[in-house]
C-alpha cells in the first residue's frame, strides 16, 4: 500500500508519516490496501488555481481528489489528493484543533472520494462525513495525535 507525499508548501509545518498513515489507515478501512494514492500540500494560492483550472471554480478550498483510475484499471495508482496547509491551520485553529488532526481529515476525506464515497446531497455527506470521522478517529486514537488541542465543534472539508 504505498502512499507518497509531497510538502510543495512552506508556510505550514507538516508531518509527513502522519499524513501517509491516514492515506493508508483509509485505504486498510475501505478494504483497498492495494491500491496507491499520492498525497501533494499546497498552499492556499496553488490550491485555489487548481479548483479554478480543473473544476471551474474560482475560489479557495480545502482539498480536491484527482481520480487516476477507472474501477476496472489494473493500475494501482488510485489518485491524487491534493490539500492546503494553510486552509488547514485557519480551521484548526479557528475549532481548537489540532494542525495534524485537520490535515489528516483532508486525507481521509480526499481518499474517500478517490474510493467513490460522494458527498453532493445531503443524505451522502451525512453517510460520508460519518464514514470519514470513523476512520479519523480510529487513527488518532492509535497515533495520538490530535491530543493537543480539545475540539470545539467538528465539521467536514
Amino acid at each position: 500500500m504505498p502512499v507518497r507525499v509531497e510538502d510543495r508548501q512552506s508556510a505550514v509545518p507538516v508531518d509527513i508519516a502522519l499524513l501517509a498513515g491516514a492515506a493508508e489507515a483509509t485505504l486498510r478501512a475501505e478494504g483497498a490496501q492495494d491500491l496507491e494514492v499520492s498525497v501533494v500540500v499546497l498552499s492556499d494560492a496553488e490550491l485555489h488555481a487548481l479548483n479554478r483550472r480543473h473544476l471551474g471554480h474560482d475560489y479557495p478550498t480545502d482539498v480536491i481528489s484527482f481520480p487516476l483510475r477507472a474501477p476496472d484499471d489494473p493500475d494501482p495508482l488510485l489518485g491524487e489528493v491534493c490539500l492546503s496547509a494553510e486552509r488547514a491551520r485557519e480551521e484548526a485553529e479557528a475549532r481548537g484543533l489540532a494542525l495534524g488532526e485537520e490535515l489528516c481529515r483532508y486525507v481521509v476525506h480526499g481518499c474517500l472520494h478517490l474510493l467513490g464515497w460522494d458527498d453532493r446531497d445531503p443524505r451522502s455527506r451525512r453517510r460520508m462525513h460519518a464514514r470519514q470521522e470513523a476512520i479519523l478517529r480510529a487513527y488518532l486514537e492509535q497515533t495520538g495525535a490530535g491530543r493537543e488541542a480539545r475540539p470545539r465543534q467538528r465539521r467536514s472539508p
